[in-house]
């Protein structure tokens, strides 16, 4: 008898997601297809990175998009976003820099829409691919990057024009960025702007199912809580190359989620950061009487994407003596929760555009009584 009335409910509310695709009770959802020709330049950030001036960019770049058309997400952004996957090759005109493969998950989110016309905030991470890194003897000169596998970062911004209900052209502008995040040197990254015309297919319009409202919510609850996070990882130094060194660190912040829905959260905390490929560096400079340990202060934003975290923090030295960096930092944060209690993340480390370490970390958290 449970059984039956289970199957009644069940295609009760699939019939029900076809008849109303704004219920709460279903996902609705259209998938895209979207071409990309790119044309651009590389960006010389720095005076050592000018061995990459002038270089032009060609790039050819496929994404599998999709959009949903329910309410239930509109929290994120009433305006609607699309989110995906793709891949893209970039040529550069410059030998060093050799062929390089891109892939990324992609967020769009729009801010301004009209009937035929949507304008957003495109932002793109992933992995990047190269086969000609830097090498002492075969490519000395190529000091951007010196790992065959790379993070791969892209923000800017996106024009959709709608055709009609299956062909859209778009036009967008991207900064992109390729490194391996500091984790070994020469590490000066890849920044380069691309400008890229686009045509994109509805190919699945209006796909429904039944929610699953408690796999989809999680075990999560919005409310204040404290996280403390523990993190490591290896890398080298550029005063000497093939040696590897420990960096790791423990971090404490508080937590306050905000916004419609909880989607969003404030963040303040403190880190305790112990590098000691610093210290080797300190040594061999001839500075070994000053300390290499640094703490430091800071503040951020995180969205909060359900079982993912996307945290962008500006931070600020309590402690420092290490010579080689100004007082002020800032940390791009990603986690995935496993549980209500605990989390993994990844997080870059920089000073100004340059990286200095990547770190994987585990977090625990705990809610506040409020």
């Amino acid at each position: 008898m449970v059984k039956i009335i289970s199957l009644y409910f069940l295609i009760l509310f699939s019939n029900f997601c076809f008849a109303n695709n704004d219920s709460l009770w279903c996902k609705n959802t259209s998938y895209f297809l979207r071409t990309n020709l790119h044309h651009g330049f590389i960006w010389s950030h720095s005076a050592s990175a000018e061995h990459s001036s002038n270089a032009l960019v060609l790039g050819l770049e496929f994404e599998l998009l999709r959009k949903r058309n329910d309410t239930f997400d509109s929290h994120f952004n009433k305006k609607g976003f699309l989110t995906g996957f793709g891949i893209n090759y970039f040529y550069f005109d410059n030998v060093i820099f050799g062929n390089n493969l891109n892939a990324f998950y992609t967020l769009e989110s729009t801010f301004i829409k009209t009937k035929k016309l949507n304008v957003g905030i495109k932002a793109n991470g992933g992995f990047n691919f190269v086969n000609n890194p830097y090498d002492k003897i075969s490519n000395p000169l190529n000091r951007s990057f010196s790992s065959y596998i790379n993070f791969y970062l892209g923000l800017g911004l996106v024009a959709n024009y709608k055709i009609n209900d299956a062909n859209e052209i778009s036009a967008k502008v991207m900064l992109n960025h390729f490194s391996n995040g500091g984790n070994k040197s020469p590490n000066l990254g890849v920044n380069f702007f691309t400008a890229a015309l686009s045509y994109q297919i509805n190919i699945a319009p209006n796909v429904s199912k039944p929610l699953d409202l408690k796999r989809r919510n999680g075990p999560f609850e919005s409310k204040n809580n404290w996280q403390i996070a523990a993190y490591a990882t290896y890398k080298n130094t550029p005063v000497s190359l093939d040696k590897y060194f420990w960096v790791n660190g423990i971090a404490v912040s508080y937590h306050h989620p905000f916004g419609l829905k909880k989607s969003h959260a404030l963040v303040v905390g403190t880190e305790w950061i112990n590098d000691q490929s610093i210290e080797y560096r300190m040594w061999y400079d001839k500075r070994d009487s000053l300390n290499y340990l640094r703490v430091g202060s800071l503040i951020g934003h995180e969205f909060l994407f359900h079982r993912f975290t996307w945290g962008q923090y500006f931070g600020v030295y309590l402690y420092k003596e290490v010579p080689y960096f100004n007082w002020i930092y800032h940390r791009h944060t990603i986690a995935y929760k496993i549980n209500k209690n605990w989390s993994l993340g990844v997080s870059l480390f920089a000073n100004n555009q340059n990286a200095n370490f990547t770190d994987y970390r585990v977090i625990y958290r705990w809610n506040t009584k409020k």
